[in-house]
């Protein structure tokens, strides 16, 4: 921890766990500090719902409170990862970040979270989103 604060860094870490004491030793709750959109694609059977809507359902995209804009996770895997499936679905991260998530959250995504990382270049997109702004 030293090493990040002696470059300016940070590390965040978030739960799915209601809140519960945890924030005093910087765990934090998810929910209060992120929006995500759905966790799965569908199967990898050749069905794929590329659309781009909140994870849960009181809590939009979209969301801002005052002048705090939640960071975005944009979920991009299926319910099983096979790695045929997913080097295609990571090689089209940047189209659906761009066509349908971006849009839907009037915002690009903050962090991606992905299926085996290393198959079909998602940090091509990574380099890519981060040249613009939203």
């Amino acid at each position: 921890m030293a090493d990040l604060r002696s470059r300016n860094q940070r590390l965040l870490i978030f739960t799915d766990h209601a809140a519960d004491g945890r924030e005093s030793s910087g765990v934090q709750y998810q929910r209060d500090w992120t929006v995500e959109n759905y966790w799965s694609m569908g199967s990898a059977a050749g069905t794929s719902d590329w659309s781009c809507y909140s994870r849960w359902s009181d809590i939009p995209l979209t969301r801002t409170e005052g002048a705090f804009r939640p960071l975005f996770v944009m979920n991009h895997f299926r319910d099983v990862p096979m790695s045929g499936a997913v080097t295609t679905d990571n090689a089209k991260l940047l189209d659906r970040a761009q066509r349908f998530c971006e849009p839907a959250a009037r915002k690009k995504p903050t962090f991606l979270a992905v299926d085996l990382y290393h198959l079909g270049n998602p940090k091509g997109a990574v380099a890519t989103l981060n040249t613009y702004r939203y």
